[in-house]
């Protein structure tokens, strides 16, 4: 993951260090919070990942977001006594309803949130996604993600490892002690305390929505270069043609 991205998950998890209340973990949870801190200090010192380039995508893909859940809150009113349209619309709205207004969220966060969703809605029937008119506003919100992670890939490649002695210390102080942190919380989970057991099965949840983005922006990144290599070998018979002719 990139530095941000890094420093996003370990946001979302420090806010589920309030179920390992016990004592054995107040010096490592309070260790996690510290050297946290100082990678979020660093961060800024170092600036090497800069989402500027991607602001004006990032404010699309918003766009297009909240007109999409206006629409599919919409679809609750939608006239259709199709028992499968029904169904689709419902699921929808219910969707939708569960999903957050994502001003406010991160933008790696939220490229995960529209992934899920649009996962969600393309798995119902595909006949009653175009029935009810929405598909077309779907395919836009997932156009628009894939650009966003898209484009960001090719912002971090381009910025490349210019990272700072500083940064690249405390990301792997900052990995230690979660990894500590989780290895507590796993072994007292497995004795059946509860609370342990609802930390790591939040931190799971968190692992794998970062992982889902990072394998889809992986495969964006993959298809994006077997597009130039084709153009490639399309460019070099050409050549060879046009040389025999």
């Amino acid at each position: 993951m990139r530095n941000e991205e890094v420093r996003a998950f370990h946001y979302e998890c420090l806010k589920y260090t309030k179920y390992l209340s016990s004592d054995i973990f107040s010096n490592n949870v309070a260790a996690y919070e510290n050297v946290f801190q100082k990678y979020s200090d660093a961060l800024k010192l170092n600036a090497t990942e800069n989402f500027e380039t991607t602001k004006d995508l990032d404010i699309k893909r918003t766009d297009i977001y909240v007109a999409c859940r206006r629409i599919a809150l919409g679809l609750q009113q939608f006239p259709s006594q199709d028992p499968v349209i029904q169904n689709t619309t419902a699921n929808i709205v219910e969707f939708f309803s569960k999903a957050p207004t994502i001003h406010k969220i991160a933008q790696n966060q939220t490229s995960g949130i529209i992934k899920g969703i649009v996962e969600s809605c393309y798995a119902l029937d595909s006949n009653a996604l175009e029935a009810c008119g929405f598909k077309v506003y779907l395919d836009q919100l997932k156009e628009a993600n894939e650009r966003f992670i898209e484009v960001s890939a090719e912002r971090a490649a381009a910025l490349g490892n210019r990272e700072t002695e500083l940064v690249k210390h405390t990301r792997e102080e900052l990995n230690e002690i979660f990894d500590r942190v989780c290895s507590g919380a796993e072994g007292l989970g497995a004795s059946g305390n509860e609370d342990c057991l609802n930390f790591v099965n939040n931190i799971n949840g968190i692992i794998e929505r970062f992982s889902s983005v990072y394998k889809l922006r992986q495969t964006l990144k993959q298809n994006a270069k077997e597009k130039t290599e084709v153009k490639s070998e399309n460019k070099t018979v050409v050549a060879s043609a046009v040389k025999a002719a």
